[in-house]
C-alpha cells in the first residue's frame, strides 16, 4: 500500500471519530453544527457511515444540501456508488416528494442545493413543500458548507460572507433548516469547515 493511501486511511479514521462521534451526540428537535477541517471526510462519512446508521435507526427520507450547483452531479454520482443497495439517490425534488416509502420499502436521498430546496418560483416555495412532506416522516438533513447563509443574524452573515450581503437578507436557508429541526421526527445537522459566529 502506498504512503498516500496509508495517510488517507489515517485521515479518514480520525475524521470518522470526530465527525461521526459529534453527529451521534446530536439531538432531534435541534439544529446541530459540526465543524471539521477541509479534507477530514465530512461528505465521505455522511455517505458511508452516517446515512447507513440513520437507515438502521429507522429513517426513511434524507436531504443532502450542498451550496454549489455544480457539486450536485458529482455528489449524486458518489452517493449512487456509496449507497447502492441501501437507499435511492435522486437529484429531483419532484421524485423525492412523490416517493412512497410504504410502497417502495426503500429509503430515498435527495441531493440538491440549499437554494433549490428553499426556493421554488411557483405558487409554493420548495421549502414549504418539503417541510409539509416531511412532517410525518422519519428523516435526516445534512447541510454541507452550512456557513453559507447559515445564520439568523445579519451581523453573523456579514462576517461569514466577508462583508457583503444582499440588502433584503432574510436568513431563508437557516430558517428552512431550523423549521425542519423543530420536527421531532427529524435530525438536522450542518457541516462546515468554517465556524459560524452566532
Amino acid at each position: 500500500m502506498s504512503e498516500l493511501r496509508r495517510n488517507r486511511r489515517k485521515l479518514r479514521e480520525v475524521g470518522r471519530r470526530i465527525i461521526v462521534g459529534a453527529y451521534k451526540r446530536g439531538m432531534r428537535g435541534r439544529l446541530g453544527i459540526i465543524s471539521a477541517p477541509t479534507g477530514s471526510g465530512k461528505t465521505y462519512n455522511i455517505q458511508n457511515t452516517i446515512i447507513p446508521d440513520d437507515i438502521a435507526e429507522g429513517n426513511t427520507h434524507f436531504l443532502y444540501l450542498t451550496t454549489f450547483t455544480d457539486s450536485v452531479a458529482q455528489e449524486y454520482h458518489d452517493f449512487d456508488r456509496s449507497l447502492r443497495g441501501k437507499a435511492e439517490p435522486t437529484a429531483s425534488i419532484t421524485e423525492f416528494l412523490n416517493w412512497d416509502y410504504e410502497e417502495e420499502q426503500f429509503p430515498i436521498v435527495l441531493i440538491t442545493t440549499i437554494q433549490g430546496a428553499v426556493n421554488g418560483g411557483g405558487q409554493h416555495e420548495n421549502s414549504d413543500l418539503l417541510i409539509s412532506f416531511l412532517r410525518d416522516k422519519m428523516f435526516s438533513v445534512y447541510w454541507d458548507e452550512a456557513h453559507f447563509g447559515g445564520s439568523s443574524s445579519k451581523e453573523t452573515a456579514k462576517l461569514n460572507l466577508g462583508g457583503g450581503m444582499p440588502a433584503e437578507y432574510k436568513a431563508s436557508y437557516y430558517k428552512f433548516c431550523e423549521a425542519l429541526a423543530k420536527n421531532e421526527n427529524g435530525k438536522v445537522t450542518g457541516f462546515t469547515a468554517t465556524p459560524l459566529f452566532e
